[in-house]
């Protein structure tokens, strides 16, 4: 089981890509731990982003349109896939992805977008082992540092899922060095507090101890609620029923 924290979702929960409504700030402030894959592909969100005018659809401008305005185009492309995976049209969505890597007139972003879309597309497939090396290089290629974080932290995910407890600290000390938002490197800090315990490498003195510490600054005092879930999650773990209680009792 993962050892995130109450904030933590599905990996496959995704927003709804046709809810122009929602706040950019306010997205923003919920990407970070709340949202899986698809949270990290952002141009999703907004028909702007696809270059087209507020509740025009895609599809609705000529051909020549997109010959002249190549982005628009491509991630027209990658909404398609990103549309066909989540209605369990897989091997099309493949198709599209797999030409868009493998075509030299993608532009970088949008080639970096889709390798995040592939590795989503594996794990809607239930195939994490798959989706890791997209995601490690999607992360090479951003130049974002939020974004580069984000693709660690779901690798860091999704070998806590496999039982790769090392390579899950590998990961989540990817997201602390790229310095994220606060609140993405806090969650960071809070698998690597609990990740050497639930490794066995580590005791649950130790991890209670660290994550007390956190719990003590006063920047993580707007965060003491998901602390305390943390230090609950090691105390029952380690068969202390009583300190998990009184642990989730203070959330």
């Amino acid at each position: 089981p993962r050892t995130t924290t109450p904030q933590d979702t599905s990996l496959t929960e995704v927003p709804d890509p046709e809810n122009p409504d929602e706040e950019e700030e306010q997205e923003e402030e919920t990407l970070v731990v709340n949202e899986g894959p698809v949270g990290m592909i952002s141009i999703f969100n907004r028909s702007r982003d696809l270059g087209l005018a507020d509740g025009e659809q895609y599809g609705d401008k000529p051909d020549s349109y997109f010959l002249k305005h190549r982005p628009a185009y491509q991630e027209g492309r990658l909404w398609l896939a990103w549309t066909l995976i989540k209605r369990d049209k897989l091997e099309e969505a493949q198709l599209i992805l797999e030409d868009m890597r493998n075509d030299r007139g993608t532009l970088a972003d949008i080639r970096e977008q889709a390798l995040a879309v592939q590795a989503f597309l594996y794990i809607e497939s239930n195939n994490p082992n798959a989706a890791i090396p997209y995601l490690k290089e999607a992360a090479q290629a951003s130049n974002k540092r939020q974004q580069r974080a984000r693709y660690w932290f779901i690798v860091g995910q999704l070998h806590q899922d496999l039982g790769e407890r090392a390579l899950a600290a590998e990961a989540f000390n990817e997201v602390v060095g790229a310095r994220p938002e606060y609140e993405l490197q806090l969650a960071a800090a809070l698998n690597l507090a609990q990740n050497d315990f639930m490794s066995g490498n580590g005791d649950a003195e130790t991890a209670l101890n660290r994550l007390d510490r956190m719990r003590r600054e006063d920047k993580n005092a707007p965060y003491e609620s998901q602390i305390y879930y943390a230090m609950a999650n090691v105390a029952l773990r380690s068969n202390d029923q009583a300190a998990g209680i009184d642990y989730l009792k203070r959330l």
